[in-house]
């Protein structure tokens, strides 16, 4: 049994593989007050969920965005098992071309979701993950990871117009059949729904034009079923492409 952990800025996603199926996942908020211990009960409170314990678990894998938390999640992990390994940039460069000017620059995760989706769906592809951030990945011939586009997520718009206005209220994203809203949540409803699917059809063909040809688009993240059938030329979603990326990466290094 194997053990992926996706650590994001807004949640903790971990994943539980056997046989390379995804059998379970579970998210933790993302709180960078928390000690390796609070962690350590997460992931044994996960296992327990699923009738399984530690002494299950024959290796684990995780890859973080992070840093603030890396160090107490990693002796977390240990304390489940001590064959944990931790992803980093440069233990990926055996396995992706990454052209740009800052390896460092670029997540983890987005490299990971760069080498799985590649080994689905070949080059040329647009990668769009709907994360804290909604950001777009180029992935070209031999694997070459070739730069991208990052723009403010969905949750996050939404939280700043909650945030920093009066009157505006929290909302929940969600589909909506007519962009003119008859009210205040119609309204900021369709400005990140319609909004987001102007900027993602927009973008993608800008990125194809300066590419030079078409691309194959795939969508990941929590969000990414909203959009299933606003996305021009979407080839598919891959709603755990971090969590598969993680696991398939575990078996190749």
């Amino acid at each position: 049994m194997l053990l992926t952990i996706d650590i994001g800025n807004t949640n903790i996603h971990l994943g539980l593989f056997f046989d390379n199926k995804l059998l379970h996942e579970y998210r933790i908020d993302t709180e960078k007050k928390w000690d390796y211990l609070f962690f350590q009960i997460e992931i044994e409170k996960f296992l327990e969920q699923n009738n399984f314990n530690k002494k299950d678990i024959s290796g684990i894998i995780m890859a973080s965005v992070v840093p603030e938390i890396d160090e107490r999640f990693f002796k977390a992990c240990q304390k489940i098992n001590t064959k944990t390994t931790y992803l980093d940039n440069h233990s990926l460069e055996k396995l992706i071309n990454i052209n740009i000017r800052n390896k460092d620059e670029v997540g983890i995760d987005r490299l990971i979701n760069a080498i799985y989706a590649n080994n689905l769906y070949g080059s040329d592809l647009i990668i769009i993950d709907f994360g804290t951030a909604t950001t777009f990945d180029i992935i070209g011939n031999n694997l070459q990871y070739l730069g991208g586009v990052i723009v403010p997520g969905i949750n996050l718009s939404l939280k700043a117009l909650s945030d920093f206005t009066s009157k505006l209220p929290k909302i929940i994203p969600h589909k909506q059949p007519y962009v003119i809203g008859k009210s205040t949540i119609e309204a900021m409803n369709s400005g990140v729904y319609y909004g987001h699917i102007s900027l993602i059809n927009g973008l993608n063909q800008k990125i194809m034009t300066e590419y030079g040809k078409k691309m194959k688009i795939i969508a990941t993240g929590g969000l990414s079923t909203i959009f299933a059938d606003q996305i021009d030329n979407l080839e598919k979603i891959e709603k755990n492409l971090t969590l598969e990326g993680l696991n398939f990466i575990y078996q190749i290094i």
